[in-house]
């Protein structure tokens, strides 16, 4: 989609892990996540030269062309920044929330033989999939003002955490929280319009963010597992995890995912 070459697949994995990894704020990952991504920029101004001069068909040229809302395009800087911003919050989450996702559906097998034998239920199924066991655990966000929060009042420009997995299983607000339910009553099961809102007792999860931190990308992370999920489904007749692998969801600075997750096909 980017239009890169294969050869840059092992370098862009390793700038992903390490950019990640350095979002925690925990050095001595902060500092080396800031040195990879600026080799990546740099490693990219040629590619981004050649399709300013030479446009083709993919992505990394419509993000040259691209202009603000004033007309401007943007700066070599911006671009690069983008491009990395789409490896890493397009690449790896994407990638994590497919795997989890079927590590869910193999462990619940009525809600797998219910998607297999309607597609249709796929979308519920992402749904209830990112509110009960979405990739990211949680985020921080920077207060910009004080806030008091249950006595404790907290000054502007504290950092604060987040805990999305937390009130997507809040019990106040969705009924057995921990229960995989492609019927659930209390979630808006489809696509996400209204984040951490409720109306006529109808909530809408935030495993995707919310407010202007929002996932920009949510459409295509839907996409992708959607696609996934069919082309598995079409391809294999029975899909189940090796009895020999025993999968471990392993929670590591914001996200929640699997190392590895070995399958039986046919």
């Amino acid at each position: 989609m980017l239009g890169m070459e294969s050869s840059y697949d092992a370098y862009l994995h390793e700038v992903t892990k390490l950019v990640i990894d350095a979002l925690a704020g925990v050095e001595p990952a902060k500092s080396i996540g800031r040195q990879k991504h600026e080799e990546f920029a740099k490693s990219i101004d040629t590619l981004i030269s050649e399709r300013i001069e030479n446009p083709t068909q993919d992505l990394i040229t419509e993000i040259t062309q691209s202009k603000t809302q004033t007309g401007e395009g943007l700066s070599r800087t911006e671009i690069a920044s983008f491009i990395s911003l789409l490896m890493v919050a397009g690449g790896e989450t994407s990638d994590r929330a497919i795997s989890n996702l079927w590590f869910i559906l193999l462990k619940h097998p009525e809600v797998m033989a219910a998607i297999r034998h309607d597609r249709a239920l796929i979308e519920p199924a992402i749904s209830e999939f990112m509110r009960r066991d979405g990739v990211v655990v949680y985020e921080d966000r920077e207060l910009n003002s004080e806030v008091e929060w249950y006595g404790t009042v907290i000054p502007k420009g504290e950092t604060v955490r987040v805990a999305m997995m937390s009130a997507n299983n809040d019990e106040s607000v969705f009924k057995d929280p921990r229960t995989f339910d492609l019927h659930r009553k209390d979630l808006n099961l489809g696509f996400e319009k209204r984040p951490g809102g409720k109306s006529d007792g109808i909530a809408h999860h935030v495993g995707f963010g919310l407010g202007k931190h929002f996932c920009i990308g949510y459409h295509l992370a839907r996409a992708e597992m959607t696609t996934a999920t069919n082309r598995l489904l079409d391809r294999y007749e029975a899909i189940e995890i090796a009895p020999e692998h025993e999968p471990t969801l392993t929670v590591q600075w914001f996200h929640r995912f699997l190392d590895k997750l070995i399958l039986n096909v046919r």
